[in-house]
């Protein structure tokens, strides 16, 4: 009896845990992904109009990437107003895995777009004409959507910093 009793504490804790991971990952999945194709940038400045955001250019085959949602998931939680919108550089890279990875980094974006152009070099030029599809990338942008390009993983203190000018520039 008491090995039965054993299987099924086993096998309940397995469902607990299964079940957990599922509400977990909830908040992914609820990120509608977007297609990133010409004509997306001015899309996303608009609906960010007057305000300033992050754009922060990934692809699964970037190991710094992954360190960089890490370390944005952490700051938005020390400044909940700071915006971050992602976008893969992957072509056409399916939910599922956008959402494992959204889960995996612990990021909760309130955006996220995959390239959907076969020819990627268009979209690099349109987003900056001298970007060649490095990464990680990423635009610091102002409220007049101004931007700085950082090729290279950032850290927390550049964020930071870029977060001073912003208070100072309102001011």
């Amino acid at each position: 009896m008491t090995r039965y009793a054993f299987i099924f504490l086993i096998l309940s804790l397995g469902f607990l845990s299964s079940h957990t991971n599922a509400e977990e990952s909830l908040t992914s999945e609820r990120v509608v992904i977007q297609d990133f194709v010409k004509g997306s940038l001015e899309d996303i400045k608009e609906q960010y109009q007057g305000k300033p955001f992050i754009l922060s250019f990934w692809s699964i085959d970037c190991t710094y990437c992954f360190d960089e949602m890490k370390m944005f998931s952490s700051l938005k939680e020390k400044y909940p107003d700071l915006q971050v919108v992602l976008v893969s550089t992957d072509i056409n890279l399916d939910d599922e895995t956008v959402h494992k990875i959204l889960d995996d980094t612990g990021f909760e974006a309130e955006e996220v777009w995959v390239f959907a152009d076969e020819v990627p070099e268009r979209l690099y030029a349109e987003v900056d004409e001298n970007w060649r599809g490095e990464l990680p990338n990423t635009l610091f942008m102002n409220s007049k959507h101004e931007f700085q390009s950082v090729t290279g993983e950032v850290k927390p203190e550049l964020v930071e910093k870029w977060l001073q000018y912003l208070k100072k520039e309102n001011t």
